[in-house]
C-alpha cells in the first residue's frame, strides 16, 4: 500500500471519517497528508478540550475554546478542502 494510502486509512480512523468523506478532500489530502496530520491532531486537542470546558462553569471560558475550534475548522478548510 502506498504511504499516501496508509495516512489517509490511518485518519480515516482517527477521525471517524468514512473513505467518502476522505475522497471529498480531493487531492490536496494526498498530496499533504503530514499537514492534514498535524491539521487532525490540532483539532482533536481543541476538541477534547473544549468538552471539558463543558462540563465546567465557565461560559466565557468555553465560548473563547468553541471559537478556538471553529478557528481550526476553518483553518482546515481552507486549506485542504477542494474548490468547485
Amino acid at each position: 500500500m502506498r504511504r499516501s494510502n496508509v495516512r489517509s486509512k490511518r485518519l480515516q480512523r482517527q477521525l471517524g471519517l468514512s473513505k467518502h468523506s476522505v475522497h471529498a478532500f480531493g487531492p490536496s489530502l494526498a498530496a499533504a497528508p503530514p499537514d492534514f496530520e498535524i491539521a487532525a491532531t490540532k483539532l482533536q486537542r481543541e476538541t477534547a478540550y473544549l468538552s471539558q470546558l463543558a462540563r465546567g462553569n465557565d461560559p466565557a471560558a468555553f465560548d473563547a475554546q468553541f471559537e478556538a475550534v471553529n478557528a481550526t475548522c476553518n483553518s482546515c478548510h481552507d486549506q485542504f478542502r477542494e474548490r468547485d
